[in-house]
């Protein structure tokens, strides 16, 4: 099965370390990535740097409404997409639960499978989401 997470950091506490206790950080979030993609679990990642430059669409009667922003504020800012290869939704968690990103933020996880349309584009859908 294939597994979409989410991974949120806390603003406060990234602010509060030290550049070297950043690095050290990430090296520690490399290392475990490292790990699970050479077990074949990791099959890729996005890192989102800010959601400053994050826009926001909806639709407002029919009309696409555009806000500057991220869907939600609050304390926790997504940093990071995961698309993970487990086992099963147990597996996925065991797998998101030893990452050392949990030290300073917390994963959402999604069960997602690909699709194809017209054979050449490959699209995340939710799994029970109607093709």
């Amino acid at each position: 099965m294939r597994f979409v997470g989410l991974q949120f950091r806390d603003r406060m506490r990234w602010r509060q370390m030290s550049c070297v206790q950043r690095a050290g950080f990430l090296e520690q979030c490399q290392a475990y990535d490292d790990e699970l993609r050479q077990l074949g679990y990791l099959q890729g990642t996005a890192c989102v740097p800010s959601d400053q430059n994050a826009i926001t669409i909806r639709n407002n009667h029919g009309q696409p409404s555009v806000r500057n922003g991220p869907l939600t504020e609050g304390d926790e800012q997504l940093m990071r997409i995961v698309i993970l290869e487990a086992f099963d939704l147990n597996h996925a968690i065991a797998l998101l639960s030893k990452h050392p990103l949990l030290w300073d933020g917390v994963f959402e996880l999604h069960p997602v499978e690909l699709t194809t349309q017209d054979n050449s584009d490959l699209s995340p859908r939710l799994i029970g989401e109607p093709r």
